[in-house]
């Protein structure tokens, strides 16, 4: 949308329901403001990353595999072949992605276009209200912020 309050959330939840470290990707400059001075005062509950529109991109995508990932196929027990169930989203998809996912030893397969509500059905069930519950928690916080700095901000 042209909504200017965005991110990106992307959790990692393996089939015997272990969840791994989560990615949260806010919209701002790599390098900028938010990633060299807000990122700094989370707790390091996930891995946090700046892009230009909030976006999961190939850039993004190569650090999950690396940074999140990579550590958990590590694990593996011997003979076990990991499976990654991925959407049809264009970054999931480039060549360069793939091949890195592919050297850990995991085997890729693309949800086809229109069956991501049957294959993953976080997306069509409790992620529609946790979205709702973080754009509020968003708007309250960026609105707190505008006014601590000194900022009127018309409440919407």
């Amino acid at each position: 949308t042209s909504d200017t309050k965005r991110a990106t959330f992307a959790p990692t939840i393996c089939a015997d329901g272990t969840s791994l470290l989560s990615m949260l990707i806010f919209k701002g400059q790599p390098g900028g403001r938010i990633e060299t001075k807000e990122f700094r005062l989370f707790p390091p509950v996930c891995l946090l990353a700046c892009q230009s529109k909030a976006w999961m991109d190939e850039k993004y995508m190569i650090r999950w595999v690396d940074k999140i990932l990579s550590p958990h196929v590590a694990t593996a027990p011997p003979g076990i072949v990991p499976l990654l169930a991925l959407d049809s989203y264009r970054c999931h998809m480039t060549k360069s992605v793939v091949n890195r996912i592919q050297a850990l030893g995991v085997e890729v397969e693309i949800i086809p276009d229109g069956c991501t509500g049957h294959c993953q059905p976080l997306d069509v069930g409790p992620n529609k209200p946790l979205k709702v519950k973080i754009a509020k928690e968003w708007e309250e916080w960026m609105f707190d912020e505008d006014i601590l700095c000194g900022k009127a901000v018309p409440p919407t």
